[in-house]
């Protein structure tokens, strides 16, 4: 709103940049911060006083968002605390400088948060959506993946997933083994990881609506399945 409120002035829109405040991984190794499964989506209970994880490729996700809608500029007062806590993110700054500096840096955009309007919904029969902007030109990055995470699901259940119409072939992935076939759940939360490469579809470098509905389930089981996290992975 204020991009368009400012267009045609001299008035410059500069967004101030703080994804999520104070909220970094602790130690080197990103393998160790999480389980992969909780990329984009409430840890807990890992850490009640830290509900999300944020990577560097999160931070170029967020600024990369922020100039593809038009702002002028960032304002990162917000990483002072970097200074004396952590100065090692200080770099961060020389990678989000300006949009064509962090379009050279890989991304992760969740796109399910406590404070989005993509909210954690439950999957039925009729289909849930999900508003999903994307800041990248698809033509110009060597990958762009989908990531869908799904609780309470089995082997068994067939659900269909469309972006802006077009039915999408998404590859599913267990995090860890099912020695039911598919009648129970693997003891992991989420287990059932759904992917596929967005360039291979006609995707719009702006707004898009992912859709998941539920074809088929199991009808013994009653436990009822949750679409708790929607990322968009970018590889340049």
């Amino acid at each position: 709103k204020y991009v368009e409120l400012a267009k045609d002035t001299a008035v410059k829109v500069i967004m101030a940049y703080c994804p999520v405040l104070n909220q970094l991984p602790r130690g080197p190794r990103p393998e160790f911060w999480v389980p992969r499964t909780a990329a984009g989506r409430p840890v807990n209970p890992v850490n009640m006083d830290t509900p999300y994880l944020i990577s560097r490729e999160m931070w170029h996700a967020g600024a990369q968002m922020a100039f593809a809608k038009g702002v002028d500029g960032l304002s990162t007062f917000n990483f002072k605390w970097a200074v004396g806590v952590r100065p090692e993110y200080l770099s961060i700054l020389s990678e989000i400088a300006s949009p064509s500096i962090v379009a050279q840096h890989d991304k992760l955009y969740p796109y399910i948060t406590a404070e989005s309007r993509n909210k954690p919904q439950p999957l039925t029969d009729k289909p849930v959506s999900y508003e999903l902007y994307v800041a990248d030109d698809p033509a110009g990055v060597s990958q762009m993946l989908l990531e869908v995470y799904i609780t309470e699901t089995t082997t068994k259940d067939r659900i269909a997933f469309a972006m802006n119409g077009q039915t999408l072939q998404m590859r599913r992935r267990l995090t860890c083994p099912d020695q039911t076939d598919g009648w129970q759940r693997p003891l992991v939360d989420p287990h059932h990881l759904f992917e596929c490469d967005l360039k291979a579809i006609k995707l719009l470098k702006g707004y898009n609506e992912l859709t998941v509905q539920l074809i088929e389930r199991t009808p013994e089981l009653s436990s009822q399945m949750v679409v708790v996290g929607v990322n968009v992975s970018v590889k340049v």
